[in-house]
């Protein structure tokens, strides 16, 4: 399976990164794989954010038959 492209944010000022790494990784909403971060000019960089999709598969339900009450014919 080929991999998604990154999300790309270019020039982010410095005093900007981590606002915006945390920004972006509330926004993505799935498994975050890797940041890259590359500076480009002065005090600017270009952040690169590489993720995964989440497991969206629901888990099994549990069988309830040790409650007192419980009927398996729902009468």
């Amino acid at each position: 399976m080929p991999r998604r492209p990154a999300v790309l944010l270019p020039n982010i000022p410095l005093v900007m990164v981590a606002f915006a790494i945390r920004m972006e990784v509330e926004d993505v909403g799935e498994r975050l794989e890797r940041i890259v971060i590359e500076r480009t000019s002065r005090h600017f960089y270009n952040l690169a954010f590489h993720t995964q999709p989440l497991g969206k598969e629901l888990p099994a339900k549990k069988a309830v038959t040790n409650v007192p009450g419980y009927n398996r014919m729902g009468l």
